[in-house]
């Protein structure tokens, strides 16, 4: 029974991360349903965790629950196109390195480690060893009998079962990996720790490695008719953060802090509607190269609009944003001005808010996996 789970696992793990040039788009996702069903019944035969609903605050943000991080598997786009840009990237370090075992590095893994198990089947042993890493005890040790289930503990570094903070975490030489995928992140950079980790461990890694996401962009458009016009980028993460916040190699809590807590000038001669404006906050995720999850077509990458007050012609608009555990909403405040410098009084922010009854609605509409 457990043989023939394996081989199955093997052939759907191949069909989500390499498709055939001839698979369609909805088989792939279909392909991935499967995969989730497969970790789920391997689970089955380790740790309980389905009662372990409670986020845990790190520096940074929430750590959701272990019960939430096994449902982001059913987020079908956001895990196909990690589990594909991991794949993409462990071929090319396997081209770029001469060190053999390269290492590879799942961040927040969850009590499946969905991405680093699934590559783990499509390698060779010795050519690959894979690390998983989480801040839950019950998540690693439920991890790891998954790849054991699935045949796929072998392919892990012995010591590669990692309980620990990944904010916080300084990871020894003979863990430092060549490819480090880290998707620890809700919708436009709210709540969960994405920047943190990747302020913390994108300079962890071997020389010349690969960390992804390559690059996080949250942006701003505001409501036009007929359309949305672009105002631009409110933030924009990539591995650089970590020269920017580290000093001789630490991390600087207030310079992390001040990379969540920011204010932005957009320029523009929108004309402004008396009854209300609308911000549209979007998140485009850059994973590896050209795959990309684009606004709208994930969890992590919906869209939402922010409500704020004003009349006339703007000629800036500004705004004032929370991100990572400074958040509860990224837009924090919002205010229009016919001013050059409209952030420059605390007496011109207006409140902002999101559609209540718009966010309550597509909350219904979320799938486990996507925390509340």
């Amino acid at each position: 029974m457990k043989h023939g789970l394996q081989e199955y696992f093997v052939e759907t793990a191949r069909q989500v991360a390499d498709p055939d040039e001839n698979q369609l788009p909805s088989e792939t996702e279909s392909k991935c349903a499967r995969l989730g069903e497969i970790f789920s019944k391997a689970s089955s035969e380790g740790p309980a965790f389905d009662h372990l609903k409670k986020t845990t605050t790190l520096f940074g943000g929430q750590a959701i629950s272990p019960s939430s991080a096994a449902g982001c598997i059913e987020d079908l786009q956001r895990s196909i196109k990690f589990i594909q840009a991991g794949y993409l990237a462990t071929k090319k370090a396997l081209e770029k390195f001469e060190d053999r075992p390269i290492r590879v590095l799942e961040i927040g893994s969850g009590p499946y480690a969905p991405i680093a198990t699934t590559l783990a089947s499509l390698f060779p042993q010795g050519e690959v060893e894979f690390m998983a890493l989480d801040i839950y005890e019950v998540s690693i040790s439920c991890a790891k009998k998954v790849a054991e289930v699935l045949g796929q503990n072998n392919k892990y570094r012995e010591d590669g079962f990692i309980v620990a903070d990944a904010t916080q975490i300084i990871l020894p030489e003979e863990h430092r990996p060549h490819v480090s995928i880290c998707e620890t992140m809700f919708t436009a950079l709210e709540d969960e720790p994405q920047i943190a980790i990747t302020a913390n461990l994108a300079d962890q890694m071997v020389e010349g490695g690969f960390f992804l996401p390559e690059q996080v962009r949250v942006s701003a458009l505001i409501k036009e008719k007929p359309g949305n016009k672009y105002l631009g980028d409110i933030y924009v993460l990539d591995r650089s953060i970590a020269e920017r916040v580290k000093t001789d190699g630490v991390l600087d809590p207030i310079k992390v802090e001040a990379e969540m807590i920011a204010e932005k000038i957009f320029h523009t001669d929108t004309k402004l509607s008396k009854t209300g404006n609308y911000i549209i906050v979007e998140t485009r995720v850059k994973i590896f190269e050209n795959i990309m999850l684009e606004p709208g077509e994930s969890n992590i990458t919906a869209t939402f609009p922010v409500y704020f007050k004003g009349k006339g012609k703007a000629l800036t608009i500004g705004v004032k944003t929370g991100l990572g555990i400074a958040g509860g909403s990224t837009i924090k405040k919002v205010v229009s001005s016919d001013s050059e410098n409209p952030c420059g009084y605390d007496k011109n922010w207006i409140n902002s808010h999101r559609l209540s009854s718009f966010w309550r609605f597509l909350e219904k509409l979320m799938p486990p996996g996507y925390p509340r």
